[in-house]
């Protein structure tokens, strides 16, 4: 069986300076022609997306570094709080977050669909691991061991903080978020069950969610309502991912670095939500019973 981590072995010795960071003289320059066909129509795609969602496009950013910021105060003071899982999962999560908004930029709408996801499933991991307070299990997975969405999202209903907030929103908004689907009585599953379904067809690239089906064309090239989707579910996973951090950390405190209280975050992000949307309801009545407190 191949090893592909041996192929790092296989690599000439400059590659490891270029990668590590070094100052090294260009030693291959790209043909002109080439550089120009690669970025011609990303970088159209860009212009007429800044055209007409500068302001959206600005508000996820700022989302984006609002997360930034909030890791660093999930590393906390410590080590140990710099690596425990959440706040390892919360880093990770914000390379997603970031080339999920590049990549809706540039109009590889696919791959930033595909980035989100990466967002849900590790920070349901994650959570699950800090919950369970099991490190054995949470460097196995560091190293490589399969512990999916699926899983994390199954222990964590028995966990009996988070099944004590599911019967809540239950009650609340007859909607929960790690709830599994049920076809016998025609149920969709909790939220995130949802939408790490929904995130898992476009990173899976099958009919209707590749990148020429959403473009409808060859491309890249611009489609509104395709950004406008994905501007959705960015908030939506970026609310999730702040009542999940909650949920982990729910006295956290602010040392040095946030920006703004995760509260303040995810108002802001349910704000931008379609109004009236099941979505923005069930994460209304969450908030309302993660952050009881006026």
């Amino acid at each position: 069986m191949t090893d592909f981590r041996s192929l790092r072995t296989k690599l000439p010795p400059e590659a490891f300076a270029i990668s590590e960071g070094m100052d090294v003289a260009p030693t291959d320059l790209v043909p002109e022609e080439t550089w120009n066909s690669i970025v011609h129509l990303p970088d159209d795609v860009s212009l007429r997306t800044s055209d007409h969602y500068g302001t959206r496009l600005k508000d996820l950013w700022d989302f984006w570094g609002d997360w930034v910021t909030l890791v660093l105060d999930l590393q906390g003071p410590n080590q140990e709080l710099a690596n425990s899982p959440i706040a390892r999962v919360a880093m990770d999560s914000a390379a997603y977050f970031q080339a999920s908004v590049h990549n809706a930029l540039v109009g590889y709408y696919r791959l930033a669909f595909a980035s989100l996801r990466g967002v849900v499933e590790n920070m349901t991991v994650g959570l699950h691991f800090e919950l369970s307070a099991d490190r054995a299990k949470f460097s196995s997975w560091l190293a490589g061991d399969d512990f999916g969405f699926g899983f994390a999202a199954d222990q964590l209903r028995q966990n009996p903080l988070v099944a004590r907030l599911e019967q809540e929103l239950q009650t609340v908004a007859r909607d929960d978020l790690f709830g599994q689907r049920n076809t016998l009585v025609g149920t969709e599953g909790g939220l995130a069950r949802v939408l790490f379904r929904e995130l898992s067809k476009y990173a899976h690239g099958g009919p209707k969610y590749t990148d020429a089906d959403l473009w409808e064309s060859n491309g890249p090239v611009f489609v509104h309502a395709v950004f406008e989707l994905w501007v959705q579910m960015f908030l939506l996973v970026f609310a999730i991912g702040l009542l999940e951090i909650q949920i982990a950390r729910p006295n956290l405190p602010v040392y040095r670095y946030a920006r703004r209280e995760m509260k303040e975050l995810f108002t802001s992000a349910l704000s931008m939500l379609s109004p009236q949307s099941d979505e923005r309801l069930i994460l209304e009545a969450a908030r309302s019973l993660l952050w009881r407190q006026p």
